[in-house]
């Protein structure tokens, strides 16, 4: 049969014993998080940001230091050298695609184009005034060959006048024979004349046509000084923020 068996004391004490244990553990914990009375925790107003309570996303903030690098680099490299005459911008500024940044100096590339500048307007004067000479002078073969078909109109007229009364037996024929040779000297001297125009004509339009080539050159060439003048002014080829400028004014 069963018997009954007696509750061990010891047990029980045991028991109590943990839980007075935890709740001394859980008052030590709660004490180290409420303030005890008589302290308070002092913070500036200019540390504290007061906002409305809005619902919406989550956002958190890392706070790191970093480099930050970009994403393409372009390097600015002078065409023409000089010295450096104006800084137009400073470094860190934003800049556009064409901004001026430098302008540099040349006295050289200068010299040259104001030389060939000035090569290039005593050309066209040059071409002006042989143009006009070349006109002139075939006003006046022009004139020449007018008074000379005047000169052979009227020997001509003579020449038939004297044939028609030689056949008649009325003049002499030395009056025949000089009023002849007057008529055959004035058209032969027309034709000599007609063909000095022409030459003259061709000659004109060929020196007229290499003063013109030599001025278009010497134009091609002037328009690629300034085109070196131009490149004295340094642009920025891209837009972007400039990072670094290493110039100083009167220096290379």
């Amino acid at each position: 049969m069963d018997s009954l068996i007696p509750k061990k004391k010891w047990w029980f004490i045991t028991r109590w014993w943990w839980l007075g244990v935890l709740v001394l553990a859980g008052t030590g914990a709660a004490s180290l998080y409420w303030p005890r009375p008589g302290q308070r925790l002092h913070v500036a107003a200019s540390r504290l940001t007061i906002s409305p309570v809005t619902q919406g996303n989550f956002q958190e903030f890392t706070a790191i230091d970093g480099v930050v690098q970009p994403l393409h680099t372009v390097y600015l490299d002078a065409a023409e050298a000089g010295m450096v005459q104006q800084v137009l911008v400073e470094e860190g500024a934003t800049l556009t695609a064409g901004q001026p940044l430098l302008r540099l100096a040349n006295p050289d590339l200068q010299l040259e184009m104001v030389n060939r500048e000035t090569a290039v307007y005593d050309l066209m004067n040059n071409l002006r005034n042989t143009r006009n000479q070349l006109l002139q002078n075939r006003i006046l073969r022009q004139n020449q060959l007018a008074d000379i078909d005047f000169q052979l109109a009227e020997a001509r007229r003579v020449f038939d006048t004297n044939q028609v009364l030689y056949d008649q037996k009325v003049i002499a024929r030395q009056d025949y024979l000089q009023s002849q040779n007057a008529y055959r000297y004035q058209r032969r001297r027309r034709q000599l004349t007609q063909q000095t125009l022409r030459q003259d004509s061709l000659a004109m339009q060929q020196q007229l046509s290499t003063m013109q080539e030599s001025v278009q050159r010497m134009t091609s060439n002037l328009a690629l000084m300034r085109r070196k003048m131009d490149d004295l002014l340094l642009r920025a080829p891209v837009g972007g923020r400039l990072s670094s400028l290493a110039a100083e004014v009167g220096r290379g």
